[in-house]
């Protein structure tokens, strides 16, 4: 918790963490409850990577409150373009399926590559690219402040 406390001080910017590794605290709910609650109370998100296969990490974040998402899976597992390319069209078809979905990967070269290609090919199959944030399962509270007057607001974009 201590270093939760500590890299959160340091930092700024972010509306969640995304985990590296840690099989084994993603797997034990003593362990990973406290650091998901803090989270929570910061109003924060956890994005788990997908690369774990025994996770309790969904069941604590809603018990927590905590906003949510895991990915499809690592899209990089092997790095050859096709077998990437083959990850992002399984990762579409989750999307059509769910109607939202992402994938994690490296800053590979190849990686990189492979998610230009498919990046410009989004719009005409009808998909959009959001950032994670937009899909993690929970949302905070709204806040408004002002006047819900909308008179000499330009809405035209």
């Amino acid at each position: 918790m201590a270093r939760l406390e500590t890299t959160l001080a340091r930092t700024s910017g972010y509306f969640g963490i995304v985990n590296y590794q840690g099989a084994k605290f993603a797997a034990d709910k003593a362990s990973a409850s406290p650091v998901l609650a803090r989270l929570s109370d910061k109003g924060l998100a956890f994005i788990d990577d997908g690369s774990f296969d025994r996770s309790v990490l969904s069941s604590i974040a809603r018990e927590a409150g905590l906003r949510y998402a895991r990915a499809y899976g690592p899209i990089d597992n092997r790095q050859t373009p096709a077998d990437i390319s083959a990850a992002l069209m399984d990762l579409e078809a989750e999307a059509l399926e769910k109607g939202a979905a992402f994938g994690s990967g490296y800053a590979f070269p190849v990686t990189v590559e492979a998610a230009k290609v498919w990046i410009s090919q989004l719009e005409e199959k009808g998909l959009l690219l959001a950032p994670v944030s937009a899909i993690t399962n929970a949302r905070p509270l709204e806040v408004r402040t002002g006047s819900l007057d909308m008179s000499g607001l330009n809405t035209g974009g």
